[in-house]
C-alpha cells in the first residue's frame, strides 16, 4: 500500500514538472537549457575533458559559443531523460495492479498521450511550438524506460525462480539418499509371537 502511495506521488509530481517546464515562456525555457548547459561545459573542463582560456573573459566567450552550438541537443536530450524516467515510474506505478508483461502497453500508451498533450500545451505558451519531432523523441525515452525495467524486472524474477528451482532440487535430492539410506522392503524379517524371524508375507501366513 505505501509502495502505490509513493509511486503514485512520484509520477504525479513528475508530470507536474513537465507541466511547469512546458509553461516556461520561449526565452525563459531557453535561459535555463542555455544555463545547464554552461554548467556541463564548465564541469568539463575541470575534469579535462575540453580546455577553456585561462582567461576568464576568453572562457566566458567560449562557454557561451559552445553552449549555443550544443543547446538545441542538450534540449533535445532532457526530452528524453525526462520522458525515460516518466515512463519508469508510470511502469512500476501500473505493476502494482497486474503482472509486468501487462503493464507496458497501457504504460507506454500513457506516456504517448501524456507527450502530445505536453506538445498540444506548449502551442498556447508565447515563443513556444509543439512538435511531432518533440512527441517522438519523448515517446522514445519512455520506451527505453519501461522497457528497461521490464527487462530488470524479468531478469530478477528469473534469478529467483532459478534459485527456488535450484533449492527444491537440493531438497529432494537429500530426502532421496536419506530414504534410500533406509532398507525397507515389504519382504522385511520381524518378529512374529517370539518366534524366529521371518519375511512379512510368511508370517501373515501363519498367523492366518
Amino acid at each position: 500500500m505505501i509502495k502505490k502511495i509513493i509511486l503514485w506521488f512520484l509520477c504525479i509530481a513528475w508530470a507536474i514538472s513537465i507541466f511547469c517546464f512546458s509553461n516556461q515562456p520561449a526565452t525563459e525555457s531557453n535561459d535555463t537549457s542555455l544555463g545547464f548547459t554552461k554548467n556541463i561545459i564548465i564541469f568539463f573542463d575541470k575534469i579535462d575533458v575540453i580546455d577553456l582560456s585561462d582567461n576568464p573573459e576568453i572562457a566566458e566567450t567560449e562557454i557561451i559559443n559552445i553552449a549555443e552550438k550544443l543547446n538545441n541537443l542538450i534540449r533535445k536530450l532532457a526530452h528524453f531523460g525526462i520522458y525515460m524516467i516518466f515512463g519508469i515510474l508510470v511502469f512500476l506505478l501500473l505493476k502494482c495492479y497486474c503482472e509486468s508483461k501487462n503493464a507496458v502497453i497501457p504504460a507506454l500508451i500513457i506516456c504517448l498521450i501524456y507527450a502530445i498533450s505536453d506538445e498540444i500545451h506548449q502551442l498556447f505558451i508565447p515563443g513556444r511550438a509543439g512538435k511531432i519531432l518533440d512527441v517522438g523523441i519523448d515517446f522514445m525515452g519512455s520506451l527505453t524506460g519501461v522497457f528497461l525495467v521490464f527487462i530488470l524486472c524479468f531478469l530478477i524474477s528469473y534469478h529467483l525462480s532459478d534459485e527456488v528451482y535450484l533449492n527444491a532440487s537440493s531438497i529432494i535430492l537429500n530426502a532421496s539418499s536419506t530414504f534410500n539410506s533406509i532398507s525397507f522392503s515389504p519382504f522385511s524379517f520381524v518378529e512374529w509371537e517370539g518366534s524366529p524371524q521371518m519375511p512379512v508375507g510368511e508370517s501373515f501366513v501363519k498367523g492366518a
